[in-house]
């Protein structure tokens, strides 16, 4: 596993210097734009460069998690019940250096570096905030990765489940199958009436008259119950 580690964090320092630089483009961009405007030292401006950090921080989260999927499974590395929580800490340690950065980087620029520490620190919360929800979907992530593995172990008894409910509400995968029920409206009732038959129900046979007029429609005059 360690040489997929370290194939992780190469991969991810060339990623991460990607995205630093948006960043700090994003960031001046926005200093520029409150001092044109008078309102770099103001809360406001305060909490427009605090978002700026605290909305980059799901595309750090995700890229992070998808390259360590990726390293770990082309070192044939499988997540499952043994190595999640290891998984997850790998993520959880990386991530909470990231904000770390974010908040230092939002700290030492304008308008926080003017600002009262106390006050400043009120703003940051909403980095950590964000951080900690992507920690948090990425650890069920993991968990429901873990238990895809574990449920396709050889020997493993699977389960299928039936739902009653409209064709679409639920979406079939592998061992799964649905059903739908056909249902005959109005508009479909009075066109089997047209014909000079009945809607019929499931399994019934459709009554005489009305096979005697589609019955021309069949090769050798047959029915459709008789073909």
């Amino acid at each position: 596993m360690e040489n997929a580690l370290n194939d992780f964090r190469e991969l991810l320092a060339v990623e991460t210097a990607k995205i630093d630089r948006t960043i700090a483009e994003t960031h001046l961009a926005s200093i520029s734009f409150l001092a044109g405007r008078g309102t770099l030292n103001s809360s406001g401006g305060m909490i427009k460069v605090t978002r700026d950090a605290a909305d980059t921080i799901p595309m750090h989260c995700q890229t992070a998690f998808t390259l360590l999927l990726r390293t770990l499974s082309a070192h044939g590395v499988k997540v499952d019940q043994n190595n999640k929580d290891a998984v997850t800490a790998i993520l959880r340690a990386w991530i909470e250096e990231r904000l770390l950065r974010l908040k230092r980087m939002v700290s030492i620029t304008a308008p926080m570096a003017s600002a009262d520490p106390a006050q400043s620190e009120n703003f940051l919360k909403e980095i950590d905030e964000a951080g900690d929800l992507e920690v948090r979907r990425i650890a069920g992530e993991i968990s429901l990765i873990a238990a895809t593995q574990d449920r396709e172990k050889p020997g493993k008894q699977n389960y299928n489940m039936v739902f009653n409910g409209q064709v679409g509400v639920v979406q079939t995968g592998a061992g799964s199958f649905g059903i739908a029920n056909p249902h005959v409206d109005q508009g479909a009732s009075e066109c089997a009436g047209a014909c000079g038959g009945r809607p019929v129900g499931i399994g019934e046979r459709q009554a005489e008259p009305f096979q005697a007029k589609i019955s021309g429609f069949w090769p050798g005059g047959r029915s459709q119950h008789d073909a």
